[in-house]
């Protein structure tokens, strides 16, 4: 709803242009930040149309998760602002990155945002503009602005078994022995699993470094990979042992998109041989650089 124009009100104006304008000025102030409580506000299809500037978002029939595609535009102007939160803790909303049509959410960093807690908040605005019309996203509270977490091992004994030789990650085992967890935030260190778990859908960084041993000349490669080896996510070290019982150590790193509730692994095989490797010292950590 748009304000009346500059200089309406004048001595031309009768009792109901004036109230007709005073209404609309009303109705436009309501839509602003603040002007009213915060108004519940279901998914349907995909989709809201909220009636004010200050909503909780709600699934459909009340459902575990929901996705957020498309925000409908009604009386909102270009430029309208947007502030809006999930309306309960037990019902999972994600807000969907330029899902396409009208009134598609546009989030910063270009990944999808999922609101997993009442306290977490994403300020929006209204583009009427672009084309499609795009909910761009400001600013989000209750975020933190980095996520973060890690597994380490030191002075470990214990090998990782390996299964068979490869060279395409058909024989490969994931490294098991990590023994402390580093402390995290929006992320689930594992040492018992031997992985982390992802809290927040985005872009991190994934580090490994590490020292081990094995057998004289086998050929020793790893990687980062997801849900239980399922995806390679980093690209490979490879590493020869040139004496037996001697420390070789290696290091990879990645920028890549990750889901919420991802596990992350660490994952090696003997390129040449079907010994045993034993990891004496490593680390994995991971860090958000977009959300």
């Amino acid at each position: 709803m748009a304000l009346p124009a500059a200089g309406f009100h004048d001595t031309t104006r009768d009792v109901s242009a004036t109230t007709g304008a005073l209404n609309d000025t009303l109705a436009a102030q309501r839509q602003l930040l603040g002007a009213v409580l915060e108004v519940e506000t279901t998914i349907a299809s995909g989709a809201i149309a909220p009636v004010s500037a200050l909503i909780t978002v709600d699934t459909e029939s009340d459902g575990a998760a929901d996705d957020l595609d498309n925000i409908t535009v009604g009386s909102f102007d270009g430029g309208f602002l947007l502030l809006l939160r999930m309306e309960n803790a037990a019902r999972i909303v994600t807000l969907k990155h330029e899902s396409g049509g009208a009134g598609q959410i546009s989030m910063a960093g270009g990944a999808d945002l999922v609101l997993d807690s009442v306290t977490k908040s994403v300020l929006l605005r209204f583009d009427s503009g672009a084309s499609p019309t795009t909910w761009g996203e400001v600013d989000r509270m209750g975020f933190s602005s980095v996520a973060y977490s890690g597994l380490s091992l030191e002075s470990s004994a214990t090998a990782t078994t390996i299964p068979g030789s490869s060279e395409d990650w058909t024989q490969k085992a994931q490294v098991v022995s990590f023994d402390t967890n580093m402390t995290s935030f929006d992320a689930i260190a594992d040492h018992t699993n031997d992985h982390i778990t992802v809290g927040s859908t985005g872009t991190y960084h994934l580090a490994f470094s590490g020292s081990f041993s094995g057998t004289n000349g086998n050929v020793i490669s790893g990687a980062f990979f997801k849900n239980n080896g399922a995806t390679q996510l980093s690209p490979r070290f490879t590493r020869t042992l040139n004496a037996a019982g001697a420390v070789g150590s290696a290091s990879t790193a990645v920028n890549v998109d990750l889901t919420a509730a991802d596990t992350v692994e660490f994952w090696i095989q003997n390129e040449s041989a079907t010994a045993d490797v034993t990891f004496q010292d490593a680390a994995i950590t991971l860090e958000a650089i977009g959300r």
